[in-house]
């Protein structure tokens, strides 16, 4: 007895393979070469939050290190977690490559959330979007706020439309502990 494939299955199978494909390209162009500037923190705001998480206790008062800190405390205490995982890496790379991952996460999750509202090849044409979008490419190939907190928004949002009430409202203020000016996501939710 031989098994009939359907068209349907072919697409399917297709579409599993042009997800991975997206996401390996995504991976390839966030963590290749996180030592491109050579560790000296290039970007101001990532020097910045890698200073004081390295100078702030876990869930201390990063005021304290850095009386004008200007962001949420929730990228901070995730590097301090990562510091404190591997107390040999540097924290710079460390939060470079914990970007990178993100930033891969925020590619699948966009393209979740452009499934869920336009179908198969909105989802697609979101991640290819968001995985090739120059700013959002720079900024998970350094530790910054941006990408913990585009990806909590955009889960929040996905979990929202999947009408998770709880999840997303998690992740909603997980945006806000990264970003105080995501506090307009509520208004979506």
């Amino acid at each position: 007895m031989t098994a009939s494939h359907s068209p349907t299955d072919a697409r399917t199978a297709a579409s599993r393979w042009l997800w991975l494909a997206l996401l390996l390209l995504a991976a390839a162009l966030r963590f290749a070469g996180a030592d491109w500037d050579g560790g000296i923190a290039a970007h101001p705001d990532e020097r910045f939050l890698v200073d004081t998480a390295v100078a702030t206790p876990l869930l201390g008062d990063p005021t304290v290190a850095a009386p004008d800190f200007p962001y949420g405390h929730l990228p901070l205490y995730l590097l301090r977690l990562l510091v404190l995982a591997a107390p040999g890496a540097d924290p710079l790379y460390a939060g470079r490559l914990f970007s990178a991952l993100l930033g891969v996460l925020l590619v699948a999750a966009t393209g979740a959330l452009g499934k869920r509202l336009l179908g198969e090849r909105g989802g697609l044409w979101a991640a290819v979007l968001v995985a090739c979008s120059p700013f959002l490419l720079q900024s998970a190939r350094f530790y910054t706020v941006d990408i913990p907190a585009a990806l909590a928004a955009t889960l929040a949002l996905l979990l929202a439309l999947r009408r998770r009430s709880t999840a997303a409202g998690i992740l909603w203020g997980l945006a806000v502990a990264c970003k105080v000016s995501l506090v307009v996501g509520g208004l979506p939710l």
